[in-house]
């Protein structure tokens, strides 16, 4: 992870966000194609195409907006979507012994793509296509076999960190964060352990006094508690998030100078283009700034500048 990123306590947020944006999305998908059902799957494809091709178009230009934006991810879900249609159409593979050591096959596969990758690694890029259709591959083996089979994923540790996992995802980074602010270095390997740890604990936690009674309705039993609460949340963290974003970052927490300088840090961008010529101009390298009058155009290039992390 880069060094700028471990100071964004909530980054990781950004990956549920897509997750809701494409749930959203597809659910109008499905309503739209419901009397159509035999063309939502080539549309399904068409989709993942686009979302990938749209991925490499810009990773280069603009790595952030390949990483982080719902049109540059949608294929990944996509293929989940997929997954699951070919496990249901297809005939059971029951006695079938070459989709167990598929599977195994497919969980090295996810291990080669963490351990042999860095960040250097543009996304999406070959360890993405690995991870994602090693994935998609076990998705569909595990769904057309029998799941026992495959003891790693069926063993006890295994299981109860895929019970934490949402929790655990949202508690792991924040910790790590506060954790590099509060040393101002990285993280030795037994320090990043003790905040996972640390994190595994209140998942533990979080799934067992907020999530599952939600979930089994002992906790906001009826659906007008259950959307009050979510209204009333949502609300709240609208009007906390309106007010951050009206004063800069709650900048009056500052005094002058320190008010100015951390202001004009935020409104420094690293790029030299407006966004929209960015958006239509993906590949390209210069930008008109303006004609002289004479027949040449003023253009300077739109790749992005050094900066300084924000304080």
């Amino acid at each position: 992870v880069g060094s700028e990123m471990c100071i964004r306590d909530r980054l990781h947020t950004w990956s549920l966000a897509v997750e809701e944006q494409f749930y959203l999305l597809f659910g109008v998908l499905i309503l739209i194609l419901r009397r159509w059902a035999t063309v939502t799957t080539p549309l399904l494809l068409l989709c993942a195409a686009a979302s990938l091709g749209l991925g490499w178009l810009v990773m280069d230009s603009s790595p952030k907006t390949a990483f982080y934006l719902i049109p540059t991810r949608a294929w990944q879900m996509s293929l989940g979507i997929m997954a699951f249609l070919v496990a249901q159409k297809s005939a059971p593979w029951s006695g079938r012994r070459w989709p167990t050591g598929g599977r195994y096959f497919g969980v090295a596969l996810l291990f080669y793509s963490i351990l042999a990758f860095d960040e250097s690694d543009h996304f999406p890029g070959p360890q993405t296509l690995i991870a994602c259709g090693a994935t998609f591959a076990m998705l569909v083996l595990i769904a057309k076999t029998e799941i026992g089979s495959l003891t790693l994923l069926t063993s006890g540790p295994a299981r109860y960190l895929g019970k934490l996992s949402y929790s655990l995802y949202l508690w792991h980074w924040p910790l790590i964060v506060f954790t590099i602010l509060m040393l101002q270095r990285e993280l030795f390997w037994y320090e990043a352990a003790a905040a996972l740890l640390i994190a595994l604990l209140l998942a533990q936690l979080g799934y067992q006094y907020l999530e599952s009674p939600v979930r089994r309705r002992t906790l906001l039993t009826s659906p007008r508690h259950l959307l009050g609460t979510m209204g009333a949340c949502s609300a709240l963290i609208f009007v906390l998030g309106a007010g951050i974003v009206a004063t800069n970052g709650a900048l009056f927490r500052y005094e002058e100078p320190v008010r100015t300088l951390l202001l004009a840090a935020q409104e420094q961008t690293p790029y030299r283009c407006p966004k929209i010529f960015r958006v239509l101009n993906a590949r390209s390298e210069i930008c008109v700034l303006r004609d002289t009058g004479e027949g040449e155009p003023v253009s300077y290039t739109h790749l992005t500048l050094p900066t300084t992390p924000y304080v």
